[in-house]
């Protein structure tokens, strides 16, 4: 299957997710970002703990994000960085479909991390550690595994995944 049929249903699912999300740009932060962003203000303040005279039990590269967004101007660009974390988690997921399902995976994945990252219920209207971290969790199958021609089938027929020395699936 070619990049053509997996692409445009991540870029529909994608586009889903970041307009359903677009709308909550501009509310006022949640906890969670809030916090975050002003530890991350304060990361080289200096001070007894890691992040400075503040303390929060974060790995330093969500807090880098979070540095990242405070830097480029607070809330609205945290959220907007967010919508291509969004982005990226729906292309990987649907990557990661494709090799697993073909089409179907394909459409199935996408649509799932679509819904799951833009449903409000679950609150996706802010970015917080959990929104960072799903494109690092999808990353690692889909710079490992590639779909060859050639694939090994598994137990239900289905194509299984080859890991491939240094094969990117992009």
């Amino acid at each position: 299957m070619g990049c053509g049929s997996w692409g445009r249903t991540a870029v529909l699912a994608g586009s889903l997710a970041v307009g359903l999300r677009l709308p909550f740009v501009h509310d006022l932060p949640y906890t969670d970002e809030g916090g975050l962003l002003v530890v991350a203000g304060h990361w080289h303040a200096g001070g007894p703990f890691l992040y400075g005279p503040l303390f929060v039990d974060r790995p330093p590269l969500l807090l880098a994000f979070f540095r990242l967004a405070d830097d480029l101007g607070g809330v609205v660009s945290l959220r907007l960085l967010g919508l291509g974390l969004v982005a990226v988690a729906v292309a990987c997921a649907t990557r990661a479909g494709t090799l697993l399902g073909g089409t179907r995976g394909a459409v199935a994945a996408s649509l799932t991390c679509a819904a799951l990252l833009a449903d409000p219920l679950l609150g996706t209207r802010e970015v917080d550690a959990e929104t960072v971290g799903v494109p690092w969790c999808f990353w690692p199958p889909c710079s490992l595994w590639r779909d060859s021609g050639a694939t090994a089938r598994g137990s239900s027929g289905s194509p299984a995944p080859v890991l491939p020395a240094r094969q990117r699936c992009w």
